[in-house]
């Protein structure tokens, strides 16, 4: 969600916009419209673990499913929000200074819970009236958190299961950096963001982003047969020293290479934002339902056995 300009890609389609890029005191933030999916190019290396495009399913949120990459990924960090303790993995993020976006809300831990049904539950609501935000008393509050100091990984494999919110101005996003974010500028910390929406595009396609040193950003695309909301659904990035191929539910949709040395050649850490309105989702509207909540089953991240 940290990008600079709005130049394009040259796997991005035609008609999508790229999002600007974020500069923040410590978390970077953003998204973008379209609805074409993009194919693995040519040379890609990602294994397509699924025997067909994902299909949607009603997952019992009290019975997550037994999920796993494969015998080639060995776990090396997860949380799948069992109880209070879980939150002792994150930061949770305070404040309304826009976070480099112009962005709405007033970030609260008062948003973040964990519900024995759902997970990480993440609301987004409209009020903040005891807070003040960059263009005066809040209108919406919602919720941001990062693994910063708890857990950073180079390389591996990283999954969430999650289920997105839809609405107008609502900006939900899985998304990485680097660990020397807040160091440098952002085009040397990096970012990936394995999936992050802006809730423009149509509802039943996956936006997700690459932000490359120095090149136009990556942007993959899936469309699936239903909305992304109405059901979890598995987002996932692998990520090697050459490159990088996204996934959701096993099915590799795009992969993009990347060049030695920095900002790829260093730990990440993780991020889950529910953002409302921005310089690139715009505001919300009449139509926007609140309080509004994106759930997360679980996230995980792997090594290469």
């Amino acid at each position: 969600m940290n990008n600079s300009g709005n130049t394009r890609s040259r796997e991005q389609p035609a008609g999508a916009q790229a999002k600007p890029r974020v500069r923040t005191r410590v978390w970077p933030v953003a998204i973008l419209a379209a609805c074409s999916a993009i194919l693995l190019p040519s040379g890609a290396t990602a294994q397509d673990r699924s025997a067909q495009a994902p299909a949607v399913s009603s997952r019992p949120q009290d019975e997550p499913p037994d999920w796993s990459p494969g015998p080639d990924w060995a776990l090396s960090w997860s949380d799948s929000f069992g109880g209070s303790t879980s939150l002792d993995n994150w930061n949770l993020s305070t404040g309304g200074d826009g976070w480099g976006q112009e962005q709405l809300q007033y970030y609260s831990p008062a948003n973040v819970a964990i519900d024995s049904g759902s997970g990480l539950v993440m609301t987004s609501r409209k009020d903040g009236a005891e807070d003040q935000c960059w263009y005066g008393t809040c209108e919406y509050s919602s919720a941001q958190l990062d693994t910063k100091g708890h857990f950073q990984q180079q390389y591996g494999l990283f999954a969430a299961d999650i289920k997105l919110p839809r609405g107008r101005g609502l900006w939900p996003a899985f998304w990485m950096v680097g660990a020397n974010t807040g160091q440098v500028s952002p085009a040397d910390s990096g970012e990936i963001d394995v999936v992050e929406i802006n809730n423009q595009s149509p509802a039943n396609v996956i936006t997700a982003f690459a932000h490359l040193h120095n090149q136009p950003q990556y942007t993959p695309m899936y469309t699936l047969s239903t909305p992304l909301s109405a059901a979890y659904h598995v987002y996932e990035v692998d990520w090697t020293s050459s490159g990088i191929t996204f996934l959701v539910d096993g099915h590799a949709y795009g992969n993009v290479a990347t060049q030695a040395g920095p900002p790829f050649n260093q730990p990440f850490y993780l991020i889950l934002s529910l953002a409302v309105g921005g310089k690139w989702p715009g505001s919300p509207d009449s139509s926007t339902v609140f309080p509004n909540q994106m759930d997360v089953a679980w996230i995980r991240a792997y090594t290469r056995k």
